[in-house]
């Protein structure tokens, strides 16, 4: 049981340290954002973002956890193989329609979300970062599974490296206000495309089982309202200010909200590593103590961070950067 434990702790360490450089990363866009954009303009651009964040879950409508479930369950290569490739046809294909979609109604949903439609352009580069982010979800999923952290962080770090560097050059240079944001995104999400199937290609065949797209969506959908729900919660309070005290309101607030990140990196790092090992040993003698014992430790450890936080949140806050 130890010995699990220890390898649980070893990924969630690997994973830990690697979502914490990454948010660092786009932590460091915070001044960058609020130095060279109006308080408008990043309210803006955080409405978008908002959007963004629900339609990501209408994208991976649980894909990525049927997948997991199925690829965790499944005994030879051949059986992996199959489950990866129909998992990636299925959201290659309708990550494509959803980008169409938006991408023909950008003018619309411009209208509707900001009362504006000279956002047109913003919202179809926001149908291809979706579209590609969406595609990079599964063969995540199967490093994941292979624990590959290493690579699996190696590549995120790529992508978050590659949007801070074109950040800085589209928006501090080249001036091109918030479309530069996105733009950064679009092309970063496009690299990441390349780099993480360049690693996972051999498991790619061009096998398409509907029956597996049945029991994907059966497992998958459930998780869409309570994605909905959740993100709801987290993002709706943007929209709610911007009708109370508008836009430049919205960018102070979410300005302020980027400084609560530090609880997440530990939730997040211990998901990315705990997803996969309960898939695993799930069925095993020993998942029930072991299972108990990991959460005796999670909570506690977790607690001890968020008091210490607590005490020293006003000097974090204090700190200068530049």
């Amino acid at each position: 049981m130890s010995r699990q434990i220890i390898k649980l702790i070893k990924q969630t360490l690997t994973y830990g340290l690697g979502n914490i450089l990454t948010r660092f990363i786009t932590f460091l866009l915070l001044p960058l954002f609020t130095n060279l954009l109006t308080p408008e303009e990043y309210g803006l651009a955080t409405l978008i973002f908002v959007f963004l964040g629900f339609m990501n879950i209408i994208y991976h409508y649980g894909i990525d956890s049927a997948f997991l479930r199925s690829f965790g369950e499944a005994k030879d290569k051949d059986s992996k193989r199959r489950l990866f490739s129909t998992a990636i046809w299925l959201s290659l294909g309708t990550g494509f329609t959803f980008s169409l979609l938006i991408y023909t109604f950008s003018g619309s949903i411009s209208a509707i979300l900001l009362k504006d439609t000279q956002y047109v352009n913003i919202f179809r580069l926001a149908a291809g970062v979706l579209l590609f982010d969406s595609a990079a979800h599964v063969p995540f999923a199967l490093l994941r599974m292979k624990e590959k952290a290493i690579t699996f962080i190696i590549i995120k770090l790529i992508n978050v490296v590659t949007t801070l560097g074109l950040n800085i050059y589209l928006i501090a240079i080249v001036k091109t206000g918030i479309s530069g944001i996105f733009l950064s995104a679009f092309i970063a999400s496009v690299i990441t495309v390349i780099i993480v199937y360049s690693v996972t290609i051999s498991s790619l065949r061009f096998n398409f089982s509907l029956k597996l797209v049945k029991d994907y969506l059966k497992f998958g959908l459930p998780f869409v309202p309570a994605g909905l729900a959740s993100i709801m919660m987290e993002t709706i309070d943007r929209y709610i200010i911007e009708h109370l005290k508008g836009t430049a309101t919205v960018g102070l607030y979410s300005a302020g909200y980027k400084l609560g990140i530090f609880m997440l990196l530990i939730t997040t790092a211990f998901n990315y590593a705990w997803q996969p090992f309960f898939l695993r040993i799930g069925d095993t003698k020993e998942a029930k103590p072991v299972f108990a014992r990991v959460f005796t430790y999670y909570i506690l450890g977790t607690l001890f961070v968020w008091i210490t936080l607590s005490a020293f949140i006003h000097e974090i806050v204090r700190f200068k950067l530049f």
